[in-house]
């Protein structure tokens, strides 16, 4: 009986733990999960949740501003991750000036998914110089994009951990979305 108890809570401990391992977060560190498509990114858990902008779906960062980041998650992305420093740059050009792309290269996460990271050194509108990292990683045709910016200079050490801690999980189906037709008004009334 107590061979049975054993090896009863050894399947339940080795379940909970796969469970948890799937998104984990370390001491010290905070997690966003994000349901559709399923992700999870760590950063310095005394970093404040913010309200990003719309083109966001998630935003934190130290209590002073800076560091700063921000998620995004773009769908319907019929090109490769390669290509996005021809959609971020003009984005970019319009909240601030001097953009300097340090460098834009292929890489990887840590399971082996392609992704694509840039760096870049610009000035905002509002005058702050930043350098800003951004890692895009495609699952299907959606792309993610973590974006991690900084006024002390290049994004380097712990900064640099936090684009790469994406973790992606497998996930079953889009989510449902209907479209809606806006009626237009005709000679006879709205069609």
């Amino acid at each position: 009986m107590k061979k049975h108890i054993k090896i009863s809570l050894i399947i339940v401990s080795s379940l909970l733990w796969v469970a948890c391992a799937t998104f984990s977060k370390k001491p010290g560190t905070s997690l966003y999960v994000n349901d559709w498509p399923a992700f999870s990114v760590s950063y310095p858990a005394h970093w404040l949740e913010k309200m990003p902008e719309p083109q966001f779906i998630f935003g934190a960062e130290a209590l002073a501003g800076f560091p700063a980041l921000k998620i995004a998650v773009m769908t319907n992305m019929d090109m490769p991750v390669q290509h996005a420093a021809s959609i971020y740059l003009p984005e970019l050009s319009k909240m601030g000036k001097d953009i300097n792309v340090l460098y834009d290269k292929k890489t990887k996460l840590k399971d082996g998914t392609p992704a694509q990271e840039m760096e870049v050194e610009w000035v905002t509108n509002a005058g702050i110089k930043l350098n800003t990292l951004l890692l895009t990683a495609q699952k299907d045709n959606t792309w993610i994009l973590i974006v991690v910016s900084d006024t002390e200079g290049r994004i380097e050490g712990d900064l640099r951990k936090i684009p790469y801690s994406l973790k992606l999980k497998p996930t079953e189906k889009a989510p449902i979305t209907s479209s809606y037709k806006v009626p237009e008004q005709t000679n006879d009334g709205w069609f």
